[in-house]
């Protein structure tokens, strides 16, 4: 946390790592807190090259999640310790944000990548590890990332992208 001074006023700043993977392009992200009461995204919003939904969205667009009860479980437990934290810091206002990759979608921007014998964009421009971006991290991950074998389509690698949950087939029975 950061302390900024501007004509004697305080503003306090809580700069926190990138939780989406610096590998996998996020095609839907959702902004979740759990109620359906003034969330739903803005027309402004909605625009935007990718832009974050919110709860009615996510209801409305029928979109659903399927984990495994295994992963369940475990990204149930790392939320109880990130919420038990905010409650600790008397932090209230605080949401779930969902990026979703869809590897279907990511097989088929690959392929016609391919086709036209472009190379993908880098992000940002900067080809090679970001500094700012996962580099430095507090984790000490930045050799660990330079040093990863290749990993196939919607495949992640747990240590670094620690908040990463692959999807299970749908077990809806309608």
């Amino acid at each position: 946390m950061y302390r900024l001074g501007v004509d004697s006023e305080d503003t306090y700043i809580l700069v926190m790592r990138n939780m989406f993977s610096h590998r996998l392009h996020v095609h839907r992200k959702y902004d979740l807190k759990g109620s359906l009461v003034s969330r739903e995204a803005s027309d402004k919003e909605k625009v935007k090259e990718l832009p974050t939904y919110k709860d009615v969205d996510f209801r409305n667009n029928m979109q659903k999640v399927y984990v495994s009860e295994e992963q369940k479980e475990k990204f149930l437990e790392k939320l109880n310790r990130d919420v038990e934290f905010l409650v600790r810091l008397k932090i209230m206002d605080y949401s779930l944000l969902l990026g979703i990759h869809d590897v279907s979608r990511a097989e088929q921007e690959e392929e016609e990548e391919q086709a036209s014998g472009e190379e993908a964009e880098p992000e940002n421009g900067v080809s090679g590890p970001v500094v700012g971006s996962y580099g430095n991290s507090p984790e000490g991950i930045a050799g660990y990332l330079n040093a990863h074998k290749p990993l196939g389509p919607g495949e992640f690698d747990p240590y670094i992208d620690v908040y990463a949950l692959k999807s299970a087939p749908s077990e809806c029975h309608c």
